[in-house]
């Protein structure tokens, strides 16, 4: 949906926004797309076969620099690599970025080090920077996050004997970070960016072990939105990437993993080992902001260090290499068969599908929160018109924070929307993000009923009716007082179908004699003849926005609650009853009529027939 606009547009609204990289991902999809369309399959198949360029581009770096043994099993593990497979099918810019950081190491090798005869150099070479300086550009262009591997590029090259001048190398830096720096130091967005990150506070010990645990099993198990609780099982891996870090460092030479340059043997091996923990051990310095999936130029090089040892283990005794090689294969096998048998990414496409059938004319759509609006278009093209919480104005093709929700602000667009229609849908989808004390739905459940709420993987929808247009049969003329505090001085039901079943839609009036002492909760019952239970619903009067104890003397205050009842209900006459009781206890409190006269712990608010 980003890559819609046309490109002007996109530079435009990639400018302000904060935690966004640059718009060159959405330029190059808009390219795609214009040839290729915006189905699912269309946008998709970019990073698949970006994906499978990335293997044979990790084999052929391998190869070229560590040899065909290393190079076979580093393109085995990268080919069932969880998360490179799991990247290669999403529509987002980490497939195409793992192909660019593996090019650059590769020119970057090669720049150095190369082993060339001299007089191909002076017009091969220059072509070499130039490609180099490309890549970088687009690598950055695509994500910020591919600096570290400049960075460790740049660590690795003071370690060694090198033929590459620092001057040229200063040169090609600074060229290389130009556009991304220009685009950083001049956009208001990153600027607002910036400035967040900066401030994000002190470093914990227990954050940075927690940053290192999740990245570690991302790489290894996936980096899926929802990581499964088997992933603990990538840390069989870890021996195996520890001994290969220590082959890489420590091994003595000659090795045949390390390329000659005029007789000098430059440790390539170590370059993997830095460019396999170094982005990481740097993305922990903020573990708020930096995810896994920012520092996924390590991932190849780490395949590359498991590859190692799995090498000299099988050059020396064959059955033991195989052995080992079993580990991270069973590893990748138990989190492919679950990531596609079992997990499933999102669910919105079949919550929205839900939405469409269920939909009635009239009814009022609410999205809790304006950055799933070009989600919930491309689900629902046809949508009828819908809401935004916090109101907020939409571009077409981009996504949109939003600010943060005001209460009152929220209350009194609530009440619009509520006074237009008889039915309101609310789409909640991460909507702790601008609502983090979650005040949209604690003030619908105060003024409105709700009905229904269906959970999804990623979703939720919650259907609420307007009191303004469902109207209900007063049924209540006597007056209850609890703890002579609390009066219920009216109540009132309706009853309504949602999907197959029916609920009661019941209002009770209640009024504040004096400051009430507990968070009283109702429990609201339906009970048969005999005075058994059929069905009950237990809450605070009015929900969590409001709990009893904040109550003034002299307050009037409707309560709304949908009572669900069950399915196949026999004929027949019920009583509607209502109770009152502490949950500090449990203990209902005795009701009295106004005269005093007891009235039980269960009040009667009217009699239902079932025809």
């Amino acid at each position: 949906m980003k890559s819609r606009p046309p490109l002007a547009d996109i530079v435009r609204l990639h400018w302000p926004d904060s935690f966004q990289h640059s718009p060159l991902w959405a330029i190059l999809m808009h390219a795609w797309s214009r040839l290729f369309g915006q189905s699912e399959f269309a946008l998709r198949a970019l990073p698949a076969l970006t994906g499978v360029l990335g293997v044979i581009l990790l084999w052929r770096l391998t190869c070229r620099f560590a040899g065909r043994r290393v190079a076979f099993l580093a393109g085995l593990l990268a080919a069932i690599s969880p998360t490179l497979v799991y990247y290669s099918q999403e529509a987002r810019m980490y497939a195409p970025v793992i192909v660019l950081s593996l090019a650059s190491s590769y020119l970057f090798m090669d720049l150095c080090c190369s082993s060339r005869d001299r007089a191909e150099e002076p017009a091969t070479e220059r072509w070499r920077a130039v490609a180099y300086v490309l890549v970088n550009w687009v690598m950055l262009g695509l994500h910020y996050g591919t600096v570290l591997g400049l960075v460790v590029q740049s660590v690795f090259y003071l370690t060694i004997r090198h033929r590459l001048s620092w001057r040229i190398w200063v040169l090609l830096q600074v060229a290389s970070m130009a556009p991304a720096v220009l685009w950083i130091g001049t956009s208001p967005g990153m600027r607002s960016t910036l400035e967040i990150v900066s401030g994000g506070g002190g470093l914990s010990l227990i954050a940075v072990i927690t940053y290192l645990d999740r990245v570690w099993r991302d790489f290894v198990f996936a980096n899926p939105v929802y990581q499964p609780a088997q992933s603990w099982v990538s840390y069989f891996v870890l021996p195996l990437y520890v001994t290969g870090l220590v082959y890489a460092w420590l091994r003595p030479r000659p090795d045949p993993l390390q390329a000659v340059d005029d007789g000098n043997l430059v440790p390539w091996s170590r370059y993997f080992a830095l460019l396999s923990f170094v982005p990481v051990l740097l993305g922990a310095l903020m573990p708020r902001y930096i995810l896994a999936r920012y520092v996924i130029v390590a991932l190849p090089a780490l395949l590359i260090i498991l590859a190692l040892p799995i090498t000299a283990l099988e050059h020396q005794r064959r059955p033991l290499g195989l052995a080992v090689l079993s580990v991270p294969l069973l590893v990748s096998a138990l989190a492919l068969s679950h990531f596609y048998t079992d997990y499933r990414h999102s669910e919105y496409r079949q919550a929205i599908s839900f939405l469409r059938d269920v939909l009635r004319p009239g009814d009022g759509i609410a999205i809790d929160g304006p950055r799933q609006h070009l989600l919930y278009k491309y689900y629902f093209p046809d949508s009828p018109a819908f809401y935004v919480i916090p109101d907020t104005e939409l571009p077409e093709s981009y996504p949109v924070t939003g600010s943060m929700v005001v209460p009152h602000v929220v209350a009194e667009q609530l009440q619009g929307i509520l006074s237009g229609h008889e039915r309101l849908w609310l789409v909640l989808s991460g909507e702790d993000e601008l609502d983090p004390g979650f005040f949209v739905e604690k003030y619908l459940l105060a003024v409105s009923y709700r009905v229904d709420c269906i959970s999804y993987l990623d979703l939720r929808l919650c259907l609420y009716h307007s009191p303004a247009h469902t109207p209900v049969k007063d049924t209540m003329s006597g007056h209850a007082v609890w703890e002579d505090a609390l009066q219920l001085r009216g109540a009132g039901y309706t009853r309504v179908r949602f999907h197959g079943s029916d609920f009661l839609l019941v209002r009770l009036d209640w009024e504040v004699l004096q400051p009430v002492a507990a968070d009283y909760q109702i429990t609201l019952r339906v009970e048969d003849g005999s005075g058994a239970l059929i069905a009950q619903s237990d809450q605070l009067p009015i929900g969590p926005l409001r709990p009893p104890t904040t109550w003034s003397s002299g307050e009037t205050l409707p309560g709304y609650t949908a009572l669900p009842l069950p399915p196949n209900m026999a004929r027949g006459e019920y009583r509607l009853v209502v109770g009152l009781y502490d949950p500090a206890d449990l203990r209902l409190r005795e009701a009295a009529a106004l005269a005093g006269e007891p009235l039980g712990d269960m009040v009667e608010i009217c009699r239902i027939n079932l025809p």
